[in-house]
């Protein structure tokens, strides 16, 4: 039986004694046609800012599958750079509901191609290795008929390098590295508006991965952004 989870997010990744990540609360969770069939399309708003994509702010129906691939892109993206790093680059904090505002800001900075140097930027020192950034630029795909397919995002992770998963150390100071910074912040500014976020380190405040409900909770009394669940409603 094949199944979409469609509330993938760190609070629903836990880790066993041998290092294997586990996917739990299938609270959300839809049963998926055959691969043969014509899939299925959702209506309901689920999921949780801002591992939901942009189809499911606007309320369009959408593919469940989609929705946990553009989830896990999200997730890897906090991996690195944070969690709740992703509200503070798209300016998002404020809106508690899924709504077209948000679907906006999602789309403006996903749609620029480069906002892997973007979100290096709004946290420094973070590295992006080639195998990372792979999975995000194909999982992060704001159109999604475009994203790839979970199978094949499995199987290209399944078969790549382990050196391509690596981090490399960069020299941030170099004049390239710094023009493509800036290269990066005008392409970015280009989708921007009067509510967006400027890319400064002062307004772009990093936090780590709580490992428990008590540090999250302990992150979200200290200022951090909090983490809001859409809906609990299953597909009718």
């Amino acid at each position: 039986m094949l199944v979409a989870h469609r509330d993938i997010k760190s609070e629903n990744v836990v880790v066993t004694q041998d290092f294997v990540p586990k996917l739990v609360d299938f609270g959300l969770a839809v049963q998926l046609s055959k691969p043969s069939s014509e899939p299925e399309l959702c209506s309901d708003k689920c999921g949780t800012i801002p591992f939901a994509p942009p189809e499911v702010y606007r309320g369009k129906k959408f593919e469940a599958s989609a929705m946990d691939v553009w989830g896990l892109g999200i997730l890897t993206l906090e991996m690195r750079c944070g969690n709740n790093s992703v509200c503070h680059m798209l300016g998002c904090g404020h809106i508690a509901e899924p709504n077209d505002e948000l679907a906006n800001k999602v789309e403006r900075f996903f749609s620029c191609p480069d906002w892997p140097q973007v979100a290096q930027k709004a946290n420094p020192g973070v590295g992006l290795a080639d195998e990372l950034l792979c999975v995000m630029r194909n999982s992060l795909v704001v159109a999604p008929e475009l994203r790839w397919p979970a199978v094949d995002l499995w199987r290209h992770i399944a078969s790549s390098r382990n050196t391509d998963r690596q981090t490399r150390e960069t020299d941030r100071q170099t004049r390239d590295k710094e023009g493509d910074l800036r290269y990066a912040e005008e392409q970015y500014q280009a989708y921007d508006d009067s509510e967006m976020l400027s890319l400064t380190s002062d307004n772009l405040r990093r936090t780590t991965m709580p490992h428990s409900a008590a540090s999250a909770t302990a992150s979200a009394s200290s200022g951090s952004w909090p983490v809001r669940r859409l809906s609990n409603r299953p597909v009718g």
